[in-house]
């Protein structure tokens, strides 16, 4: 698995794990704020710009960073965020391996399936994949997530660079996705995070997310729209890890 590198490895390990149809650049500011303390590791999503591996499922996608840690990291890491299906990731890691992180930091996590949304992706896809490489149409879709104006050369960038196929399997795969029960059983202290402005989905998955974990903390950031905080705010985020590291 591919992934950039901030800070030295000497130092405690963070991985942090971009949202579907971004790349490392989601996470690059926070990077950077905490890379004098931690070891910070973004790694490419399989599918994504930068990957080498096809888009599978969400469970061979965990399973490819959670041996990244057992050949890197000595099978366990300090901290594990993520963002959207980057957070769906690490739900799925902390099921599959519930010592393989001390916390986990979940934002925007869809956790119950959306069956109507995930059988559209196909025809959706099939339909307007002509219009990815459309500069405007990437920053009609851009515009959308109301995220700062600096990501978006990056954003256009790697949206050309995926193919349909991986496309099409992340954002169904998304769709569909829902918690295991194996989840309950996690190590990690963990924080549940979500924008108030947010898709009612999205809310009530945090929100089963907190019931499922027990060592666990939810907060609905007022005002905020999906991915927001870690995006436009890094400094709020990096703040919020290094407090949840305290407790």
């Amino acid at each position: 698995m591919q992934y950039e590198q901030y800070g030295s490895q000497d130092h405690p390990v963070i991985i942090l794990l971009h949202g579907g149809g971004f790349s490392v650049w989601n996470y690059r500011r926070a990077a950077e704020l905490l890379s004098k303390e931690y070891c910070v590791i973004l790694p490419h999503l399989d599918g994504h710009a930068g990957s080498e591996d096809a888009f599978i499922n969400i469970e061979t996608c965990a399973k490819h960073v959670i041996d990244l840690i057992d050949e890197q990291f000595d099978g366990q890491v300090l901290l594990l965020g993520g963002l959207s299906l980057g957070a769906q990731t690490v739900c799925d890691m902390l099921a599959q391996r519930n010592d393989i992180a001390r916390y986990a930091l979940l934002e925007s996590a869809s956790v119950i399936a959306d069956h109507l949304s995930g059988s559209l992706v196909g025809p959706t896809f099939s339909a307007s994949y002509g219009l990815v490489k459309s500069r405007r149409f990437a920053k009609m879709q851009f515009d959308y997530y109301r995220l700062d104006q600096e990501y978006f050369d990056e954003y256009y960038r790697d949206t050309c660079s995926v193919s349909k196929e991986n496309l099409t399997a992340f954002t169904k795969a998304s769709a569909l996705y829902e918690a295991k029960e194996e989840i309950r059983n996690t190590q990690a202290k963990t924080m549940i995070i979500a924008g108030s402005k947010e898709t009612k989905i999205i809310l009530r998955s945090a929100q089963k997310l907190h019931e499922m974990i027990a060592d666990s903390e939810l907060k609905i950031k007022e005002g905020m729209y999906h991915g927001q905080l870690s995006m436009n705010h890094p400094e709020e985020y990096v703040q919020i890890i290094k407090d949840l590291l305290q407790k």
